[in-house]
C-alpha cells in the first residue's frame, strides 16, 4: 500500500481481512506510519517508495494525492507489479 491516508487505511484493513495478502505500507509521514503499524499486521513498513520498491512485491496500490499518480504507477509498471491506482 503505498500512502496510509483514509484511503490508504481502508485498502490495509480490507485486504487484511480477506485473509488472502500480506500487506506492507509505505508512508512517507512518520506519525501515520507508525500507528497503522501498531494497528494492522503489516509484513513491512517503509519511508519512502525507493526502499521499498527494492523489496519483491507483486502488486501496489497507490493511494497517495493525485498528482503523484503518474510518476509511481511509472515507477511500478517498470518493475512489472501489477497496479491499483486510486482514483
Amino acid at each position: 500500500m503505498i500512502g496510509g491516508g483514509s484511503i490508504g487505511e481502508r485498502h490495509v484493513r480490507c485486504f487484511l481481512n480477506t485473509g488472502r495478502a500480506d500487506v506492507a505500507l509505505c508512508e512517507i509521514n512518520a506519525e501515520i506510519r507508525e500507528r497503522l503499524q501498531t494497528e494492522y499486521d503489516l509484513s513491512a513498513v517503509y519511508d519512502n517508495l525507493e526502499t521499498a520498491l527494492d523489496d519483491k512485491f507483486t502488486a501496489a496500490v497507490i493511494c497517495t494525492p493525485a498528482h503523484l499518480h503518474i510518476s509511481m504507477a511509472v515507477q511500478l509498471a517498470e518493475r512489472g507489479l501489477h497496479i491499483l491506482c486510486e482514483k
